[in-house]
């Protein structure tokens, strides 16, 4: 039985244009499954869904390396990620199965994919101090017709066991 058959889901997306690209990749996949869709701030969904009590199996962040949130209130990654981590970890339900963290790379952070990967499997494995997961980090990368490797994002994840 496939994990996403029985199981409910809610994506959170920054702003409507992104969520309406999202619906439109995804639909054609999950037709008969429902998505719960958001525009929301992160943080903001996160202290809602602690005050109502809701829990969850599976994490995936994908949060943006810079940014402002709707009240103007700065993000950067490297400083703000471990605050909202710290958050999320009151989510996850008696026995959460994984977390996924992704983050783009930039032409700016080119050769630094290594320490970024490092960076993020270590705030994951802060998030889950408590627990024995199977984490791992690296790159996701593109190769062109030439062989080079063109940098998309780096992630962490844990499956917990």
């Amino acid at each position: 039985m496939p994990l996403l058959e029985h199981t409910s889901r809610t994506l959170t997306l920054p702003a409507k244009p992104s969520s309406g690209l999202a619906k439109i990749k995804t639909l054609s996949q999950l037709e008969d499954r429902p998505i719960r869709w958001l525009a929301d701030d992160a943080a903001s969904f996160v202290a809602r869904e602690l005050r109502r009590g809701r829990t969850y199996d599976g994490l995936i962040l994908d949060p943006p390396r810079f940014g402002r949130g709707p009240k103007g209130e700065l993000w950067k990654v490297e400083e703000s990620l471990p605050t909202l981590l710290r958050q999320c970890r009151k989510l996850l339900s008696p026995t959460p199965l994984f977390v996924l963290l992704n983050t783009y790379t930039t032409v700016l952070t080119r050769g630094q994919t290594p320490s970024e990967a490092t960076e993020l499997l270590s705030f994951l494995k802060e998030m889950l101090v408590d627990y024995s997961p199977d984490v791992s980090a690296g790159e996701l990368f593109f190769t062109d017709s030439a062989g080079r490797r063109i940098s998309n994002s780096v992630f962490a994840r844990a499956h917990i066991l």
